[in-house]
């Protein structure tokens, strides 16, 4: 049996390491693309300059398919 949405989404989530700012923008000099998976309002709010956004409820509606 395949795992459900969540399963994937937990098993997704312990395998993400969290960077710090610095790293980030070391990476960004490098041609890192980084994917913002805010919702709307915070992505409005700001982000960091060339994000790719796409939002995490798009993300999680489409994670079975």
């Amino acid at each position: 049996m395949s795992p459900s949405g969540a399963e994937v989404l937990r098993q997704i989530k312990d395998r993400i390491d969290e960077v710090d700012p610095a790293a980030v923008r070391e990476a960004l000099q490098t041609g890192a693309i980084v994917i913002d998976v805010r919702q709307d309002e915070e992505w409005g709010v700001g982000h960091i300059p060339g994000a790719r956004f796409v939002p995490k409820s798009h993300l999680e509606s489409r994670i079975e398919g």
